[in-house]
This record gives structure tokens, C-alpha cells and sequence, in this order.
């Protein structure tokens, strides 16, 4: 129906995109996505967390650094979650100077739930340590 559709703007391909990610059709998503004429940051966000909620952490940060549009709070708040849960320190302090580079050093919901994460991998990393 959507391939038929006049209508077909950034709004509802990021509509469709969230929906199949939701649905763990990641594949149709990345697709969609691919289809975007003009991204925003939006469409972009809608795939990287669509990536990061379906565990693919590392397509997650692969496309964050594909992504030719200025990121927001809402992209950094995933990146973190995602570079978390892949486990690379690497990738956090990449992260990290990323957040400083985009100025979002201050930012309280990125500080706190960088400061969280923090946390978390560090006692899931002494626990598996014990």
C-alpha cells in the first residue's frame, strides 16, 4: 500500500520504519530507511534505536556514525544505551568524546544516563570477575 501511496514524505517512512522495528522486521526497516530521500534526525533516530531495541548494537553504532545530520539529545541517550550494551570501552570513550565534541557535556539527561550505564557495566564487570 505505502509503494502506491502519494504521500510518501520523511513523517511515513519514519512512521513505517518504527512500526517494523517494533515488529523485530528490522530487515524492512533498514530498507525504508535506505528509501529516505532526505533523512532528518528524526528518520535517523528512528533507525538507530530501532537497531539498539532489537539488540543489534553494533548496527546501531555503525549507523550513528554514518549519520549526516546533527545528532540530539535523543540520538546520544541511544548511542550511550547501545555502546553500553555492546560492552567496548573503546566505543564508550568514543561515545564520551562524541557527547563533548557535539556539546552535550552538560546536558543532565545524557550525564545521567551515561553516569547510569556507567554503573551498570561496571557491576555487571565485577560480578562476572568474582
Amino acid at each position: 500500500m505505502f509503494d502506491r501511496s502519494s504521500h510518501r514524505d520523511v513523517v511515513s517512512y519514519t512512521a513505517l520504519i518504527t512500526g517494523f522495528a517494533s515488529r523485530r522486521d528490522i530487515g524492512s526497516a533498514r530498507k525504508l530507511f535506505d528509501e529516505i530521500p532526505l533523512k532528518d534526525v528524526v528518520s535517523w533516530n528512528a533507525m538507530i534505536s530501532g537497531y539498539a531495541e532489537n539488540g543489534n548494537f553494533k548496527e546501531a553504532l555503525e549507523l550513528f556514525r554514518e549519520m549526516n545530520v546533527r545528532p540530539d539529545e535523543s540520538t546520544m541517550v541511544t548511542v550511550v544505551c547501545a555502546c553500553a550494551q555492546s560492552g567496548s570501552i573503546e566505543l564508550g570513550r568514543q561515545v564520551h568524546s562524541l557527547i563533548d565534541d557535539h556539546g552535550f557535556g552538560s546536558n543532565l539527561k545524557i550525564v545521567n544516563v551515561v553516569s547510569w550505564r556507567q554503573h551498570v557495566v561496571c557491576s555487571r564487570d565485577c560480578r562476572t570477575r568474582m
